[in-house]
């Protein structure tokens, strides 16, 4: 790993800084600075405990992980990953470029052993994050993640006359309220409107965010094709682990769940019937028991999870 350069400290743990960032649910912002100049944006919500570090899927950002940190007084780090928000363009277009970025980041932080969660896009991520920081991702909770298999709407937008009509018009769509609402119901949400704060984001960033998503596709569609990804071998990582996916999810079938199992064999599954893409919108509270439960850890960074709480 390459000389980082030092960014401000994280946050205080002190009661003080807990209450006045616990009062601000959009958390603090940080941009970290990696070795080559770029640069990885942060939020943080302190607290106390082992630190849970949160990485979300396409088009979303650091913010839409607010719920989860609302719900629970550990602290809470959460990446807008390359490519989104406010964080640089990815290295390379692969996830292992976006998990080193990610560790990178952790360690300019100060960050040490952690619970690791990823949903989506961000469920890549992590499950190459999870190998590189073995030694400190104390469980990993995958949520509907990408990588273990071919995603269609992916492999549809890649480099081809029909991919290159359908790139120029989703900006074009998600900029628009009602059109950006409908793909949102469509194709991640089983049929919830998405929050407006969400929907806000999309619509702003519909342009912006344009060469993240591409960047984030190729990697999705190189992931199904890597003959050494996670499509064809285990994820070298031993700890607790688990998966969740909703029942009804199009965008990346719960199908896949049996790839990530057999990656993860260790991993516990759960699948929620009627739910799409998206739990923390559609089942957030559940999802707040569920990651309490999944990534619970013993005083002083055991890898013994608590036992998998039900939930609908």
């Amino acid at each position: 790993m390459g000389e980082l350069t030092a960014a401000a400290p994280a946050p205080s743990d002190s009661s003080d800084d807990h209450r006045a960032s616990r009062d601000d649910p959009d958390g603090h912002g940080q941009l970290v600075e990696l070795a080559d100049g770029r640069v990885v944006a942060s939020r943080h919500w302190p607290g106390e405990g082992v630190p849970l570090v949160a990485l979300h899927g396409l088009f979303d950002c650091s913010l839409g992980w607010k719920h989860v940190a609302a719900a629970t007084e550990r602290p809470c780090v959460a990446f807008d990953l390359p490519g989104f928000g406010r964080s640089a363009m990815p290295a390379e277009n692969r996830f292992a470029s976006y998990a080193r970025d990610i560790l990178d980041a952790l360690d300019v932080l100060g960050v040490g052993e952690f619970s690791l969660v990823g949903h989506s896009l961000g469920g890549a991520v992590a499950a190459e994050l999870s190998e590189r920081a073995a030694d400190r991702a104390l469980n990993l909770t995958l949520l509907a993640p990408a990588g273990f298999g071919a995603v269609p709407l992916a492999e549809l937008l890649e480099d081809n006359a029909v991919g290159r009509l359908l790139r120029r018009g989703v900006p074009l769509a998600l900029s628009n309220p009602l059109s950006a609402a409908g793909i949102y119901m469509a194709v991640v949400a089983h049929g919830r409107l998405p929050e407006r704060q969400l929907l806000g984001r999309v619509m702003r960033r519909a342009f912006s965010a344009a060469p993240g998503a591409v960047a984030a596709n190729e990697a999705i569609v190189a992931a199904a094709r890597d003959s050494d990804g996670f499509v064809h071998r285990s994820v070298r990582y031993a700890g607790p682990a688990y998966v969740l996916w909703g029942a009804s999810d199009i965008l990346i079938p719960a199908s896949h769940a049996d790839r990530v199992c057999e990656a993860l064999p260790q991993a516990t599954l759960t699948v929620w019937e009627g739910m799409g893409h998206h739990p923390q919108r559609e089942r957030p509270k559940e999802l707040n028991k569920y990651l309490a439960a999944t990534t619970r850890v013993q005083t002083g960074g055991s890898r013994t999870a608590g036992a998998l709480s039900a939930a609908a």
